[in-house]
């Protein structure tokens, strides 16, 4: 496996760990065959209740076509499975790739979906420390913006604002490790290397919802 070049079909979130994986990939020298976005039946991501307009902006600005993953709650076999077939079958796929880096449910899931289906699975993060991902994130050259804090925190006026070497400080002090599988930190990544184009993009106001402190991401044309 270590010599075979994939093409890959990568879950895409739009945040660090996902735009990370793609890094990567390809450093590695394997392809892109499409993205995989997971969204609700209104349209609005998992991940980060972004559009699907937004979604195929990042498809345009990185070259790389998406394909939705429409279901009710994440890790829906059924919808994974067809998903990762059409990925398959439109565009070559062989393998799929996730940004998981330690939580093992979303690897074996995602490992179990692509070998029913004759595929590939790899993680390229997983297992990393933090003392490998920090300095790895913040030197990829992504732009990388927090989207959404716990409010308990207090760290409101990080939110919205660019996940650089003063804002890790900070939320590392506030006990918050990039590397592992939280709801505390949410990013999107704006720009970077595999952009042809940053996207387009604003961030509505900031909003409390729940226990969460957060920014909209609003597509702009």
């Amino acid at each position: 496996m270590e010599d075979k070049k994939f093409r890959f079909a990568l879950s895409f979130s739009a945040g660090k760990d996902s735009f990370l994986a793609l890094k990567k990939m390809l450093e590695l020298g394997h392809e892109p065959a499409c993205l995989i976005t997971a969204v609700n039946p209104i349209g609005l991501s998992h991940m980060h209740g972004m559009r699907v307009k937004q979604f195929r902006q990042y498809a345009k600005s990185l070259g790389i076509p998406v394909i939705f993953e429409v279901t009710e709650k994440k890790y829906d076999r059924e919808a994974a499975l067809k998903v990762a077939r059409e990925a398959k079958e439109k565009y070559g796929a062989d393998a799929t790739c996730t940004g998981d880096i330690a939580f093992e449910f979303a690897r074996d899931f995602n490992k179990s979906v692509a070998e029913e289906l004759g595929m590939t699975g790899i993680y390229p993060l997983f297992g990393m420390t933090e003392e490998e991902f920090v300095p790895e994130l913040l030197s990829s050259g992504c732009r990388i913006m927090i989207k959404t804090l716990a409010t308990e925190l207090g760290l409101d006026e990080l939110v919205g604002k660019e996940l650089d070497a003063n804002a890790v400080d900070i939320l590392a002090k506030k006990g918050i490790r990039l590397t592992d599988d939280t709801a505390e930190l949410h990013t999107v990544v704006v720009d970077g290397p595999m952009f042809k184009s940053p996207v387009n993009y604003r961030f509505g106001e900031l909003r409390h919802i729940k226990e969460y402190s957060m920014v909209d991401m609003i597509p702009v044309d």
